[in-house]
């Protein structure tokens, strides 16, 4: 399906995690990445070329960045993602969006990547001196585009010239960073197995294609300090600062060792 210049079609992208320090991590749940997407319309048998090979878990993409764009679990690369006879998989629109325009993604955590404090305590009342919450340094996210043609494999160099532009987080309220304006920051806020954040972005007013690929990355900040987390206003999601040490640059290009993790999707 082709569509005009003035309207973007958005397919499904892919997730990568490493798994070193977590058996479960997260993914891009709308629109729908090439895993995720693979999880809940693959197909075990009987399928056709224009199915997904079925993906078991969405969340544990272990390798990416330089390694894989688009991320590999087992024998899948979704830089070219399988289908279910053994080809490739056509192009899947998962929306249509125009460029400039502000556009809602939903992201779920399966394992939250965080730094926690322990809370005072009354050892007279046994309740907590405060009810704010402790929970330190969450990460956070980055959205960017890619124009492709079908079959075309995307570059992290195409990714990064078309960053994605946070506006604004309906759920949590984290407020828009000015020295990093790419970034959603994250709270912990879930169950106790999975967390949801949804957070509004707009499109660069010059991108332009037939097919648009959204990678989406997840750097964490439980095992130190990316740049710039010092200088950001914390304050609205509830969360203080640290005495983590910053990370080392530049990270890990492929996300091995995962020290910070990285996601990529």
């Amino acid at each position: 399906m082709k569509f005009n210049h003035s309207t973007l079609s958005i397919i499904a992208a892919a997730s990568i995690a490493p798994t070193k320090f977590a058996d479960a991590h997260g993914y891009l749940k709308s629109p729908k990445s090439r895993n995720y997407y693979a999880n809940t319309n693959g197909k075990w048998s009987g399928g056709t070329a224009s199915d997904p090979a079925p993906e078991n878990c969405p969340h544990c993409l272990n390798r990416g960045g330089t390694d894989g764009v688009c991320g590999i679990s087992g024998n899948s690369n979704y830089e070219q993602p399988p289908n279910a006879i053994g080809g490739l998989m056509p192009p899947v629109v998962q929306a249509c969006y125009s460029p400039g325009s502000v556009v809602e993604f939903e992201s779920v955590l399966t394992a939250h990547h965080k730094v926690s404090e322990p809370r005072l305590r009354d050892v007279s009342t046994t309740r907590y001196l405060s009810s704010s919450n402790f929970d330190l340094s969450q990460g956070h996210f980055e959205f960017r585009a890619c124009p492709v043609s079908p079959g075309e494999v995307p570059t992290q160099e195409c990714f990064d010239s078309n960053p994605l532009t946070f506006v604004e987080d309906p759920l949590y309220g984290a407020v828009p960073d000015p020295n990093h304006p790419e970034r959603a920051y994250i709270p912990n806020a879930g169950s106790d197995t999975q967390w949801t954040y949804k957070h509004r972005y707009q499109l660069p007013s010059n991108l332009e294609g037939e097919l648009v690929i959204i990678q989406w990355y997840y750097l964490t900040a439980n095992s130190c300090n990316p740049e710039g987390y010092g200088d950001y206003n914390f304050a609205p999601l509830g969360i203080s600062g640290n005495s983590l040490a910053q990370c080392g640059y530049p990270l890990p290009s492929n996300g091995v060792p995962g020290v910070p993790e990285q996601f990529w999707n």
